[in-house]
């Protein structure tokens, strides 16, 4: 059976059911997780060369964050979350295990893209190019087709559960 958490709305209560843990939602989580590492690790790479690209990595990295930060910030809850069940199955000491073993992938995993796109280019090339998916929102975590349904998912479950209570 779904778990269920209650909380007050004000005028009421209600449940909301747990969302079942998937794989699928587990790596809409870390595509989000490793996406997010991935343009602040670009950002500051190519904030390290010669004038205007650091002025305009700077720009176009605040409004990625800008237009990203809710599915970032639902991934993150959502990892909070599976390690919340872990622990209350297998122990504190394997849920803190899952969480620093699965940040640190993902920042591997965002090292090997950064480093990926310097080979054989020229930096102030590749750094132009980014700046151009940044800008113009191709590289935005909702046009992806194969995670934007689950981070969909995971984003209105975190916004019906924990965002909306804490705003109260």
């Amino acid at each position: 059976l779904p778990v269920q958490v209650a909380f007050s709305s004000g005028a009421e209560d209600q449940k909301i059911e747990m969302l079942p843990i998937t794989e699928a939602r587990n790596a809409a989580s870390g595509y989000a997780m490793t996406s997010a590492f991935a343009v602040k690790k670009m950002s500051a790479r190519c904030q390290a060369l010669p004038t205007p690209v650091p002025e305009a990595m700077a720009s176009a990295t605040s409004k990625w964050n800008e237009r990203n930060i809710d599915i970032v910030e639902s991934a993150y809850f959502w990892l909070l979350y599976v390690k919340s069940m872990l622990a209350s199955q297998n122990g504190k000491d394997s849920a803190d295990a899952f969480l620093a073993t699965t940040m640190a992938d993902f920042d591997a995993q965002s090292d090997g893209i950064v480093k990926d796109r310097f080979i054989n280019d020229d930096e102030k090339l590749v750094c132009e190019n980014w700046i151009r998916f940044i800008s113009d929102e191709s590289l935005d975590l909702n046009h992806s087709t194969e995670f934007g349904p689950d981070m969909a998912s995971i984003s209105s479950f975190y916004k019906a559960t924990f965002k909306s209570s804490s705003e109260r």
